[in-house]
């Protein structure tokens, strides 16, 4: 559905509120001791889809810090947040709906500075998942909640100075077991497919198909 790992340079296709820059390949916000939410927020909107990003922070102000990704995203009053919150070393999932804050649930994850974090917010249904690693540690939580039922994906930033990069969304679309597909409007002859895969752990796989598709009936004839 969409990615930018911001290697042309530029934020296009983002609106945000605050200053954001694109630096060698990395989008970076430095909100300083503000206690203010940072937001930009990419053109692409659903309900159920999976929002990736790396993330770095490389400092902190204050007393209250974090770093998140938001889906679901409506405006800066009505969002879900899966979000770093490096001052409590946990991973939130909170929602914020007509401007009233709420925690769904946390767990525990230590934000260490200077180090790539990849998290990942998902939502399928009423059901927010949150899941995030450093290559040596991991975190998952999961929530239900049916506040929100569409909306954009937004970085958000929160008394840090941080990067964020590779942002990615794919769309969340379970499929039956076994899947049939209709090729009636298909045209006959020798087809090729890619199939990709995704599972709620994040692993990833594909497969190379080819097959031979014909929709015409057989013919019985009596001799």
């Amino acid at each position: 559905m969409f990615r930018d790992d911001f290697s042309d340079g530029d934020d296009e296709g983002w609106t945000k509120t605050g200053a954001w820059d694109v630096i060698e390949g990395e989008y970076v916000q430095d909100s300083g001791l503000t206690n203010t939410h940072y937001f930009s927020t990419a053109n692409i909107s659903g309900a159920d889809y999976s929002a990736d990003a790396r993330i770095r922070v490389a400092d902190t102000y204050g007393t209250v810090q974090g770093v998140s990704l938001l889906v679901r995203f409506q405006d800066a009053n009505n969002f879900y947040m899966c979000q770093l919150r490096i001052d409590k070393d946990a991973l939130y999932i909170a929602k914020r709906v007509s401007g009233s804050w709420a925690l769904l649930n946390s767990t525990p994850y230590i934000t260490n500075t200077g180090v790539w974090h990849s998290l990942e917010c998902k939502t399928e249904g009423d059901r927010i998942f949150a899941c995030v690693n450093n290559g040596s540690h991991a975190a998952c939580t999961e929530a239900s909640d049916s506040s929100l039922g569409w909306g954009n994906i937004s970085l958000n930033n929160y008394n840090t100075k941080s990067s964020f990069d590779d942002v990615s969304v794919e769309s969340v679309n379970p499929l039956p077991c076994p899947y049939d597909i209709d090729t009636s409007g298909w045209e006959e002859g020798p087809t090729d497919i890619w199939v990709f895969a995704k599972d709620e752990a994040g692993n990833k796989a594909q497969g190379f198909y080819s097959f031979i598709i014909d929709n015409t009936p057989p013919r019985a004839e009596n001799s």
